[in-house]
């Protein structure tokens, strides 16, 4: 959900003159808050980006420096099942 969900409803609030500014302001902030955490997090786990030795394949590594060989198959798993149910 982003903004255009939250403008696609515009009709249906009580005052939307007063709550989808509201609304659109709240998930633009909350998205750029969560942006700006993840980068200073990967940042701070793999500073250099020049060091990948596949740049495709970059979120690997910095998971696996991030919490090791476990946590990259939790993440292959929830990519692998993400892909098969959106791909329905």
């Amino acid at each position: 959900m982003g903004f255009d969900s939250a403008t696609r409803f515009a009709k249906e609030p009580v005052n939307p003159v007063k709550t989808i500014p509201r609304a659109v302001d709240i998930i633009m902030f909350t998205g750029g808050i969560l942006f700006i955490a993840v980068s200073y997090s990967t940042h701070n786990v793999w500073p250099s980006y020049e060091t990948f030795s596949n740049p495709d394949a970059a979120a690997n590594e910095i998971i696996a420096s991030f919490g090791g060989k476990t946590f990259v198959t939790f993440f292959l798993v929830v990519l692998w099942v993400y892909g098969l149910w959106f791909s329905v």
